[in-house]
Formats: structure tokens, sequence, C-alpha cells
């Protein structure tokens, strides 16, 4: 697959972070890489038992997708919308295979500019995968080959390592300083 048929998904705090997809979104768009359409979160999440919006996520919104990029801002670790879609993103299904995955620290996460990132502080089924080897870990970066290299990587993976799946579900966001 070259890397122009990449179509990447982003699971982002539409609260919080929304000013890093729209940025994330125009640097690509000045590159081969495309991005499946977001959804928000009160667009199918709302009263759907998490049943119910897995199934949506995988047919409706990830079908086109190759990788899911996952901004990670302060609050991000704490959303149940975006736990379900890094769910979705990393299971086989009959009509949908895998996603690669990557995590993007974004500025208004304190771990930026850090050597090192305060697990807990990120998605926790990120975190799983990132020690499992599926997944990998970037600082906010706007060069758009690292970008693509991140991206490429990614859907490499899912050819030679298996996504690690069982962190429970949220039943509803977190709260706290972390998820420990």
């Amino acid at each position: 697959m070259a890397i122009k048929d990449y179509k990447v998904f982003v699971s982002y705090d539409h609260e919080n972070d929304q000013k890093y997809r729209d940025e994330f979104e125009n640097l690509i768009a000045c590159s081969e890489i495309s991005t499946v359409e977001s959804v928000h979160a009160g667009d199918i999440y709302a009263g759907d038992d998490a049943d119910a919006v897995l199934q949506k996520i995988r047919d409706e919104i990830l079908q086109d997708s190759v990788v899911t990029v996952v901004l990670v801002g302060k609050d991000t670790w704490k959303k149940k919308h975006i736990d379900l879609e890094i769910e979705a993103s990393i299971s086989q299904t009959e009509s949908n295979p895998r996603s690669g995955l990557i995590g993007i620290l974004l500025p208004t996460h304190s771990d930026l500019g850090n050597n090192q990132y305060s697990y807990d502080t990120i998605p926790p089924r990120l975190h799983t995968n990132i020690q499992k080897g599926f997944a990998r870990m970037y600082p906010w970066d706007i060069n758009l080959l690292v970008i693509h290299n991140s991206v490429h990587e990614a859907f490499e993976r899912t050819k030679s390592v298996v996504p690690d799946n069982s962190y429970p579900l949220f039943a509803e966001d977190l709260s706290g300083e972390n998820w420990e």
C-alpha cells in the first residue's frame, strides 16, 4: 500500500483539543494522507450501549481507515468515547480489519517535551498497546515526514503484532488526576 492510500481516523477530546485536530487535519491536507470523518461524542454515543457503539464505529466510521491517531491532551485519558474508538480500531472483525494505532502527545499534555510520559495520564488501552509493541507514542510534531513515517509504521505493525484489547471498556468518563 502506498502512503497516498492511507486513511487515518483521528480520535481526540472534542471539548479541549479541537484546535489540534484542526491543525493536524490542515497539515495532512497538504500530503497524500487523508482522514476519515470524525464524529462528535454525542453523535452516536449518547444512550447507546457499548456493543451498539462499537458496531457503529466499526461499520460506519472506521471502514476506510488503516490507522487511528489518538491526539493525547491533558484530559484525553478520561473520555469514554476515546476508549471505545481505540477498542473498535484495534478489533479485527469479519467486515473490518484492525487499524494501526499511534498516540501523539499534544502541547496541552504536561509531559510533552519530557523524555518520558506518565503512563496513567494517557488512555489506558493505548498504554497497554504501547507496552505490547502494537502502538507507539510520539510528541506533537508538525513535520509531515514524521507523520508519514509514523502512520506507515503503525500500519506495518498490524501485520506482525496482535493488539491487546483486554482492558475493560469504560462505563462512563473517568475523573481524577490519573486512571490508577
